[in-house]
């Protein structure tokens, strides 16, 4: 009995962190979707490095597909690396859409560019990488 229990616990919590990684995942496109259609405004700051948008753009990226890995990881009960495939190509479609919106939707005070989705798919790789580091790490 005690077994069963653990079990179904361990399924319970498999279910709510799937939940809650699904909910935090989705909240992150819309917010990533969202900032996209923002005007660009200038403020005058001097940019800390060179194409500081495409660095943002990595980033950005990589948090998504760490996201994503989560939510497959809890709801699917698919291994991280396994989910490579599916990752990168929710993220480029996510980083596509956000460029067309862009260019649709913005009025011209923000354009499409194949850099920044350049940028959100090696952001999206650069989580496997690291995974497959840690995983050589140890062995």
């Amino acid at each position: 009995m005690n077994h069963l229990l653990r079990v179904f616990l361990l399924q319970r919590r498999s279910y709510i962190f799937g939940s809650f990684s699904t909910l935090l995942t989705t909240a992150y496109i819309v917010l990533l979707i969202y900032t996209a259609l923002l005007p660009d405004i200038n403020l005058g700051i001097e940019k800390p490095i060179l194409h500081f948008d495409k660095v943002l753009h990595f980033f950005a990226y990589m948090v998504l597909s760490f996201l994503l890995i989560e939510s497959f990881y809890h709801l699917f009960s698919i291994r991280r690396l396994k989910s490579f495939l599916i990752v990168v190509y929710i993220s480029a479609l996510v980083g596509a859409l956000t460029e067309v919106l862009q260019h649709f939707f913005t009025n011209g005070t923000r354009r499409a560019e194949i850099g920044d989705f350049i940028m959100d798919v090696l952001g999206a790789l650069s989580v496997f990488v690291l995974l497959i580091l840690r995983r050589k790490e140890k062995n």
